[in-house]
């Protein structure tokens, strides 16, 4: 597939679409387009909420808001990308015990979400995806 129709067709995606992943997603596979990246990084900080949250679904949340933190870093936004790590970090519970350390899903949710919990690691330093070779290491 040409590069022209690589950036094309991620541009596409992002002007057409509210939901932070599928565009962080469509921002790191045309990583090297510089305009789609570009748009991609323009996006996620333009979404990005004062408390540093991004919203997906109608909801600020720790999914959408920890792979856009991830994404940002990669971007050189480290401001961006620390803001988000604190907003999930506030997503952090701490009681009961056994649930202590995980992450709700949103912050009105009184208990850790394993998902949101797993996903929620990439906000505080994660690489990017695309560094990450299959056998796991770096």
């Amino acid at each position: 597939m040409s590069s022209d129709v690589t950036s094309r067709s991620a541009a596409a995606i992002l002007h057409r679409t509210e939901d932070g992943d599928l565009r962080d997603l469509v921002g790191r596979a045309a990583k090297g387009e510089t305009e789609a990246a570009e748009s991609t990084t323009t996006w996620l900080l333009d979404w990005q909420g004062e408390d540093g949250s991004v919203s997906a679904f109608g909801a600020a949340n720790a999914n959408s808001t920890a792979v856009a933190a991830q994404a940002l870093r990669a971007a050189g936004e480290g401001d961006a990308a620390d803001l988000a790590a604190e907003y999930v970090a506030g997503l952090q519970v701490d009681e009961p015990p056994a649930d202590a350390g995980s992450i709700k899903f949103t912050a009105e949710e009184l208990e850790g979400n394993a998902f949101a919990t797993i996903q929620g690691m990439l906000a505080f330093g994660a690489p990017a995806l695309d560094a990450i070779e299959a056998a796991g290491s770096l």
